[in-house]
């Protein structure tokens, strides 16, 4: 962020905390969509720590019980229902997406060269 927004704030009389709340944040919004949208992905789509931390299948995560479901112990993999369970696990980021896809936009559109 330019110093000059900061400075403009305390020439206003603004304290640090309404130059954060007034000025930088609204500013951030953008950034702070984007990188929620990049940690809800990296979270959902963990599948190490998981298979290493729970023990009991009630506990397994989505990706986690897909992959145990395909390596299941009969060797058969049903083609539906594998898909099926593939499409429920990808629904809830899809949904997040839905939601703060304004905001990419925002931010892409904000970093491209003005003319």
């Amino acid at each position: 962020m330019p110093d000059d927004l900061y400075d403009a704030g305390v020439v206003d009389g603004a304290s640090k905390f309404t130059i954060y709340v007034r000025i930088f944040l609204p500013l951030m919004k953008t950034i702070i969509a984007t990188l929620a949208i990049l940690d809800v992905v990296n979270n959902w789509n963990d599948l190490l720590w998981p298979m290493i931390v729970l023990s009991k299948n009630e506990l397994n995560t989505i990706q986690l019980g897909l992959i145990r479901y395909m390596s299941g112990a009969s060797g058969q993999v049903h083609a539906g229902i594998s898909t099926a369970l593939s499409i429920l696990s990808v629904l809830p980021l899809a949904m997040v997406f839905v939601f703060l896809q304004k905001y990419i936009v925002q931010s892409i559109a904000s970093t491209g060269i003005k003319q």
